[in-house]
């Protein structure tokens, strides 16, 4: 037999409800907003469903017949179960709390997103976060991830971008090694320069270096390559040679004055942005939205 379960069914129940208590179809429709014949079809339609009358009904007077009491009993808690159960859902939506897993890069993630993990927690603490750092493309819904923070240009996944800053690739040596060899003052004085390559590229010794619409690549030799970019700051802070790096990277060192740029106003490489990536935005979850707005209130790009 047919059950009512559809958000029309319920407005059947709401609807005998109201009728009940005020024993009236008209004042029933006032209270409801609808037309008295609206009322008056849901309760035949009702009816006709249980195949038993709930109202006696003559020209002057409407009472509930017996069924009609003992089943206003159960129509009565059955929606307050209902309504409880709808307000403990939307609390919860609203309330963060509960899993969080996150994927952010490794050495990315370490700088800048684990320093802001505590005030997180501190500030919502019914929220416990999973997070792992690793420079691997993850699958946000093979791999059950909330959240994946991604760096560079975005790959057509379909997922919701949120922009959390920009950065740039530039040049950067320290002053004890510019002081010894010689500052750079273009493109191709690179060629009598150390050079320090990430081993990610094709080709770590041949850079290219662009201003506006200008684009000239060089080949530098190289004294060090390697695939772990903190290695590189740390050879270059100790004067071995020049490292392409982005900002983001070498960020505490210029501040502390350990590195500084070299041809400041050349890109080492295309702009690249910081991401937060999540399944939909529709329906998101307290936990997911909360977080990527923390990360976008203290990400403030160099």
């Amino acid at each position: 037999m047919h059950q009512f379960t559809s958000q029309a069914d319920l407005d059947h129940l709401r609807t005998f409800v109201a009728v009940a208590k005020q024993l009236s179809f008209a004042k029933a429709a006032r209270i409801l907003d609808k037309d008295s014949s609206v009322v008056t079809r849901r309760i035949h339609s009702l009816e006709q469903h249980l195949k038993v009358r709930l109202f006696e009904r003559t020209t002057r007077h409407m009472t509930l017949t017996e069924a009609g009491r003992n089943y206003l009993a159960r129509v009565q808690a059955a929606l307050e179960e209902l309504q409880l159960a709808e307000s403990e859902l939307q609390a919860r939506r609203e309330h963060p709390h509960g899993l969080l897993r996150v994927s952010v890069p490794l050495t990315y993630g370490r700088l800048w997103i684990a320093p802001l993990l505590p005030g997180f927690l501190q500030k919502y603490p019914e929220v416990e976060l999973d997070v792992r750092f690793s420079d691997r493309y993850v699958d946000l819904i093979e791999e059950g991830f909330d959240v994946a923070i991604r760096l560079g240009a975005l790959r057509d996944s379909g997922f919701v971008a949120r922009k959390l800053g920009a950065w740039q690739r530039k040049l950067f040596a320290s002053p004890s090694y510019l002081k010894r060899r010689g500052v750079p003052q273009q493109p191709q004085d690179l060629e009598r320069h150390r050079g320090l390559a990430f081993a990610g590229t094709e080709c770590p010794s041949d850079w290219i270096m662009t201003r506006g619409r200008e684009r000239v690549k060089i080949s530098i030799p190289t004294v060090m390559t390697t695939d772990d970019a903190t290695s590189l700051v740390i050879a270059a802070e100790a004067g071995s040679g020049i490292v392409v790096a982005s900002e983001w990277l070498v960020w505490e060192q210029l501040a502390r004055g350990e590195l500084v740029p070299v041809l400041a106003d050349w890109l080492a490489g295309p702009p690249g942005g910081i991401h937060a990536l999540y399944p939909s935005a529709r329906l998101l979850p307290s936990k997911t939205r909360v977080f990527v707005d923390w990360l976008a209130q203290h990400l403030a790009p160099p």
